[in-house]
């Protein structure tokens, strides 16, 4: 019996998902309601809500689930493996007897080499931008839509929120600035964001009340050796590291509103 050779592909990412486009359609099409309905209710509430937290946590362990999912594609980002770079530098063993001088002046025919290798390869998508950007427009794109979710909520809850035409203004107005944060951070294929990382940027809007401009980016270009802010350049004081210890508690335990 004639054994095939194991082929090892390296993920852009750790704790990313090969999948298949049509089922990142699917994902979307069935979380993209519960998050406009929880993002319009978690806003008009604010920050002191009881459960703002679980909230919050709901709507981002969705958005980080999404994000994790890649497909293969012809077009897609290739990455060599590890047995695949070994055999490319392994023609060069011979060049110098030890450490990495056997690849000093190598460089560009070891490069050539490995992009014949990464030729025979698919790569590895994501969905289009606009996928993404749905999740915050399907059902919270308009005040009225806004005020829809407000209704629905108040009959389950005995009319616990105030409608007023400023209250979804300022909806409309929060959510269109967290969802051009997010949907930057799921269509990245060569990082991968993490539940904090999303409730992060919704905190922060909230806290600044959605008094911001519009979120710019440095370059972020794919870079093997090096990668470029991810996150807005022009907020100052935006400082994902001081993601509050509660939501690495809520990572031990999935919850869904």
């Amino acid at each position: 019996m004639v054994r095939r050779k194991r082929r090892e592909y390296l993920l852009p990412h750790y704790g990313q998902i090969i999948t298949t486009r049509h089922t990142i359609k699917e994902t979307i099409w069935d979380c993209e309601s519960d998050i406009c309905y929880n993002t319009a209710i978690l806003i008009a509430l604010g920050r002191d809500d009881k459960n703002y937290m679980l909230r919050l946590y709901s709507i981002c362990s969705k958005l980080c689930s999404i994000s994790k999912m890649v497909f293969r594609s012809k077009n897609g980002l290739k990455l060599i493996d590890r047995k695949s770079l070994y055999g490319v530098y392994d023609e060069y063993e011979d060049k110098a007897k030890e450490g990495m001088a056997k690849f000093d002046g190598h460089e560009e025919e070891i490069s050539t080499k490995i992009e014949e290798v990464l030729k025979t390869r698919k790569g590895y998508s994501k969905m289009p931008d606009k996928y993404y950007e749905n999740i915050f427009i399907s059902s919270l794109e308009y005040p009225s839509e806004a005020e829809d979710h407000l209704r629905k909520y108040n009959e389950k809850h005995e009319g616990h929120i105030e409608i007023t035409p400023d209250l979804l203004d300022h909806i409309i107005k929060c959510k269109t600035i967290i969802a051009s944060i997010c949907v930057h951070l799921m269509k990245r294929i060569d990082e991968q964001f993490f539940v904090g990382e999303y409730a992060y940027a919704f905190d922060y809007v909230l806290q600044k009340n959605g008094d911001l401009p519009m979120p710019e980016y440095g370059n972020t270009e794919y870079n093997m050796g090096k990668h470029e802010p991810f996150f807005p350049c022009n907020y100052d004081d935006f400082k994902i590291e001081e993601i509050d210890r509660k939501f690495e508690e809520f990572d031990m335990n999935m919850y869904w509103m």
